[in-house]
């Protein structure tokens, strides 16, 4: 487990996907936190077929945030992965739904 700023971030792993746990508040101050994350991730070499940011004890997202998980959730789509969110609480949850987010990322109940 990492913090940045009031961000938490803990990231777990197995062959078919790796799954990143985000606590708190995603904001500019824990963006180059996730960044950094998704970025090992994501390129060269992205091995992991599947990414999940778990959302689950994530209070808040602001628009820096959602543009670190829509870049990601491009760049993992164009290599033939997928980036899935899920347990988005009702805050974070009516900001991708505000943005429209909610209609291009994949969302698990």
């Amino acid at each position: 487990m990492a913090w940045f700023g009031l961000l938490e971030l803990e990231l777990a792993m197995d062959e078919s996907e790796a799954v990143v746990r985000l606590g708190g508040e995603l904001d500019i101050a824990g963006v180059p936190g996730l960044r950094s994350a998704l970025l090992d991730l994501t390129g060269p070499p992205a091995t992991t077929k599947r990414v999940v940011l778990d959302l689950a004890d994530l209070d808040f997202v602001d628009s820096t945030g959602l543009g670190v998980i829509l870049a990601a959730a491009t760049k993992l789509r164009d290599q033939g992965s997928e980036l899935t969110v899920r347990n988005v609480r009702p805050r974070p949850r009516r900001v991708l739904d505000l943005t429209g987010a909610a209609r291009v990322l994949t969302i698990e109940e």
